[in-house]
């Protein structure tokens, strides 16, 4: 295997089919995914003077992580090819500290899951079905916020990420 190294991680990835059937399994359908960034450094550190001096970078997670499992049902040719996947990504906490006055600095880090089935060649035709669903666990988590607590308003808000979401989606390949 080819190792490549990154500024904050390394990342190891197969040359040849042969390695990666050995790294990820028999080749019997089944294939595994995986990546992210890994910081090994600490937090990035903002050098802004007086109104970040020593605090994270806003809105970077230090690590985010991504797995994805496929695996391919075995199904004669003239049926198609029928898959199932899922992908798990996660991201630790966040500082949101705009000044060193917030009094709620972090957004909590969060995990998702996301799902899909994927027909392609449907019945031997041009026709490739899939349904999917994003935030499997519907979990509810923040991606941003606004700290005001400290100033005249007294508030702190956070913004959500979406809730989970399901759907269909065909596709026509025409001139097959």
């Amino acid at each position: 295997m080819a190792a490549t190294s990154l500024a904050e991680a390394q990342v190891i990835a197969p040359t040849s089919r042969a390695e990666a059937v050995d790294a990820f399994g028999d080749g019997s359908g089944v294939t595994v995914l995986g990546g992210g960034t890994i910081n090994v450094f600490g937090n990035i550190v903002a050098e802004a003077g007086a109104v970040l001096a020593g605090a994270p970078f806003p809105y970077v997670a230090k690590n985010k992580v991504s797995f994805s499992a496929r695996y391919r049902l075995p199904l004669p040719a003239s049926a198609g090819d029928l898959g199932v996947m899922a992908t798990y990504s996660y991201q630790t906490q966040q500082s949101i500290a705009q000044t060193n006055d917030t009094v709620y600095p972090y957004i909590p880090g969060y995990g998702l899951i996301n799902a899909r089935l994927d027909w392609r060649n449907a019945l031997s035709g041009p026709l490739e079905v899939s349904a999917f669903v994003t935030n499997l666990t519907n979990k509810t988590y923040a991606i941003g916020q606004f700290d005001s607590f400290n100033s005249s308003f007294g508030f702190v808000t956070r913004t959500y990420g979406e809730p989970r979401m399901y759907g269909l989606q065909l596709r026509y390949a025409f001139g097959k």
